[in-house]
């Protein structure tokens, strides 16, 4: 059984720093882009906001070209 893992964001958290914390590497965002759609256009999530932190994707990316949505 897979349960969800939530974080309540603080104050200044970007989605490039959430993906460095949990997945050890600042370019998996889309994960996290994906489980919080109605919050990824955010640059820097508001303080207090719920987000989902799925599992970290098996397949590691050598490369990205990923842009943040707000790039």
């Amino acid at each position: 059984m897979i349960t969800r893992m939530y974080y309540i964001a603080t104050d200044q958290d970007r989605w490039d720093h959430l993906a460095f914390d949990f997945y050890g590497d600042a370019s998996l965002i889309e994960p996290l882009l994906q489980a919080n759609p109605a919050y990824a256009r955010l640059a820097v999530l508001e303080s207090g906001l719920k987000i989902i932190v799925p599992p970290k994707p098996t397949v590691e990316q050598t490369e990205t070209t990923v842009k943040a949505p707000w790039k």
